[in-house]
């Protein structure tokens, strides 16, 4: 079932702006990758967000697991993360069943950087027709 699929628990790191560019890239890695995702905002955090689990406490959603893929700016997988990004197969970077990922980055250049991974997000989105000339706008 749904429960047995692979899972990304993003831990987004540091202010606002820096937790919802890491929440992009986290999500954009769980969609490609087919898993589910979740968000760990931390206690500050979390009373800005709604949730429509309310008489569920958030960490009993939250799959539990000792694996864990640092990818802040200060941390040395960043670079490993990197350069197996750009030479091997998406589905080889998250290699365990659950993942919690920290990051305060904003990753998805990196991933758009990988055939695979940039041809997997192209087919998740329909891109918008331009307008017509028989629509009557001018070009």
């Amino acid at each position: 079932g749904d429960a047995d699929r692979p899972a990304i628990v993003a831990h987004p790191q540091f202010g606002l702006g820096n937790r919802i560019s890491s929440v992009v890239s986290s999500l954009a890695l769980a969609l490609i990758t087919d898993r589910r995702f979740f968000i760990e905002w931390g206690e500050h955090f979390s009373p800005l967000f709604s949730t429509p689990f309310d008489s569920v406490p958030p960490r009993a959603l939250i799959p539990s697991t000792s694996d864990i893929l640092d990818l802040s700016a200060s941390s040395p997988s960043l670079g490993s993360f990197a350069n197996a990004t750009a030479c091997g197969s998406v589905d080889a970077l998250l290699p365990t069943n659950v993942t919690h990922l920290l990051s305060d980055q904003y990753f998805l250049p990196l991933l758009l950087a990988n055939s695979e991974a940039r041809a997997r997000l192209a087919a998740l989105f329909t891109p918008l027709d331009s307008p017509s000339d028989e629509e009557g706008v001018e070009s």
